[in-house]
């Protein structure tokens, strides 16, 4: 069974949240790209979502929350990272021929969003088994608004 996979990217931290088909919250985890500088961080984050994506569980989709803007004069060097580190996961899912969705986090205030999460991780059979990060929380939420919580129907 293949399982949709919704990511909260970032160039120190990336939350990973895995569901299967029936729309359950399988696990979390959270990938910390290593290196001395930004460009090994995301040459390490390329390398270790590639190796999610290519490994024996299989993933049928990708939603990742969608940040980027387009600001050609910003000054804001952590935005930048921000949007290189999603356009490289993006590119890895496209390599790989995995469907990707973009989704805007920004749709629901952070009371709502938390209490969202809160539902879908204490639903889960496996709650007592998933990761804290608030990174893997975050992806929780992008796979919810990527409707990843409702089962795949087929046809």
């Amino acid at each position: 069974m293949a399982l949709r996979l919704s990511v909260d990217p970032g160039s120190s931290a990336t939350g990973l949240a895995y569901w299967d088909e029936k729309g359950t919250l399988e696990t979390l985890s959270t990938i910390y790209p290593v290196g001395d500088d930004f460009e090994q961080r995301l040459d390490n984050l390329i390398s270790q979502f590639n190796t999610i994506l290519t490994s024996e569980t299989a993933i049928s989709c990708v939603s990742i929350e969608n940040t980027i803007r387009y600001q050609p004069r910003t000054k804001n060097e952590s935005l930048k990272k921000l949007n290189l580190a999603i356009g490289a996961l993006l590119a890895v899912a496209s390599v790989n021929g995995i469907p990707t969705i973009l989704i805007q986090k920004n749709t629901m205030t952070k009371a709502d969003a938390g209490l969202v999460t809160k539902m879908i991780m204490k639903r889960s059979p496996h709650a007592k088994l998933l990761s804290n990060s608030q990174h893997a929380k975050d992806a929780v939420l992008i796979g919810y608004l990527a409707n990843f919580d409702k089962q795949v129907q087929n046809g």
